[in-house]
């Protein structure tokens, strides 16, 4: 009986340990995600703004 209660409880364990894991990468996940947008947001004005720049030097 006793070798049963700790095979369960190992696994359990595990499992807690597990689900525990998925919270941090989904954070990371959504952290990474954020970085890609921001990143590729910054791609975005940084070109908006080269022709405006060029723009007025002109002038």
């Amino acid at each position: 009986m006793g070798m049963l209660y700790e095979i369960i409880t190992r696994a359990l364990d595990k499992r807690k340990q597990a689900s525990a894991a998925k919270p941090y990468k989904a954070d990371l996940v959504l952290k990474a995600s954020h970085l890609e947008a921001e990143r590729k947001l910054r791609m975005f004005y940084a070109q908006e703004e080269v022709p405006s720049f060029a723009g007025k030097k002109q002038q």
